[in-house]
């Protein structure tokens, strides 16, 4: 058992493997909401070469075909339905796999937070969140690995990563928040320079694809409107938005970890699984120093993703004159937990017995509760 426990990537994939695929064809295509309809039409277009959406009226409208290139690699090989699953599940699995094994810090974690039922779901499913939420860990875990690692920065080859990186994020809705941690690397000259030009890179193809691609919006928001009560009414919205945060942190938390398609899991059981996930955050150390510095920042990185998508669910979602934002669904901050790895992880505390032992718990906690998850799918 110890030697597995060496092997934490390997433990995800037996984990994924098995539960992902009882999902996979438990959750039937009419029962679920992220897959039996746009999402799925959206990766058909892609499988037929089509790019560009071609029903402007759909709301995943402004998504990029990289969130649907492999799972309509899978309807192109197979034309099967089933097959546009598996090879989105076997691609987020492969993503994950490899974010756990390149960051020398936080694997527990990474697997513990990927193997959460909501996160598995969407992992299967052709929902857009199944690849971003994978890229996004794996873009995590290199800025790990260049923060906590002991290799010196190349400027060559880890520039020439983060550029890449940068690009596909920038077309995976926006997962560019990592990016933000690379004031946290220890490099020599030019930091924020390249830091700029990178940003720099990202929101300009992140606003390109979207001036010319946008999903529908409903008919009863205005977004014109919803700009000027901003700029006319700021101190108003920054109130609107932060009670939305505050009243809404708690059913967040909850979708993130028990929301199943239609489903959401007994309170109880969340709650408990929060307070196992939470322990595991200070039982099962980083063994290195986090800085309160990092901690702050990392904290500062998760608020303003938190406002941004709150804000920009209040321009295209949120009715005009409304004292709370609509449309901010817990599965969006699934790709920024690991945020919380630097914010609350312990580092050098627990003694390895009881970290072992503590690990060991988790993973019955999660074969568990994951047999359950199966057990309750649609």
């Amino acid at each position: 058992m110890d030697k597995i426990l060496k092997k934490p990537e390997l433990v995800f994939i037996i984990y994924a493997l098995i539960f992902g695929f009882i999902l996979l064809f438990k959750v039937l295509p009419i029962q679920s909401v992220l897959d039996g309809g746009d999402h799925f039409r959206r990766a058909a277009e892609v499988s037929r070469g089509i790019m560009f959406a071609t029903d402007k009226n759909s709301w995943v409208a402004g998504y990029s075909p990289v969130l649907y290139i492999f799972s309509a690699l899978g309807l192109k090989i197979f034309n099967s339905f089933y097959a546009g699953r598996i090879f989105n599940l076997l691609v987020w699995i492969i993503l994950i796999a490899s974010a756990i094994k390149i960051t020398p810090v936080f694997k527990w974690l990474f697997v513990f937070t990927a193997l959460m039922p909501a996160s598995l779901f969407l992992g299967m499913t052709y929902s857009a969140d199944s690849f971003s939420n994978a890229f996004s860990f794996l873009f995590f875990a290199y800025l790990f690995r260049l923060i906590y690692g002991s290799k010196e920065f190349s400027y060559l080859k880890d520039c020439t990563i983060l550029t890449i990186f940068t690009t596909i994020g920038a077309f995976c809705k926006g997962a560019l928040a990592p990016l933000l941690l690379i004031p946290l690397i220890k490099i020599k000259k030019y930091k924020y320079l390249i830091l700029s030009i990178l940003a720099f890179l990202g929101i300009s193809l992140l606003g390109l694809w979207s001036s010319i691609n946008h999903g529908t919006i409903p008919d009863t928001v205005n977004p014109a409107l919803n700009k000027s009560f901003i700029l006319h009414n700021p101190l108003s919205y920054l109130y609107i938005l932060f009670k939305t945060i505050i009243t809404s942190i708690p059913g967040w938390a909850y979708g993130c970890i028990g929301f199943i398609g239609w489903v959401l899991m007994s309170k109880n059981l969340i709650v408990l699984s929060l307070i196992m996930y939470i322990a595991a955050l200070f039982f099962i150390p980083a063994e290195v120093e986090i800085k309160l510095a990092q901690r702050l920042w990392a904290f500062v990185i998760l608020l303003l993703y938190t406002i941004m998508t709150c804000t920009l669910l209040f321009f295209i979602y949120t009715p005009h004159g409304s004292n709370e934002i609509y449309g901010v669904q817990p599965r969006y901050f699934i790709q920024v937990i690991p945020l919380l790895f630097i914010i609350l992880s312990a580092g050098k505390l627990p003694p390895p017995r009881f970290t072992n032992s503590f690990i060991k718990i988790m993973l019955i906690f999660l074969f568990v509760l994951l047999s359950y998850s199966c057990y309750i799918a649609i």
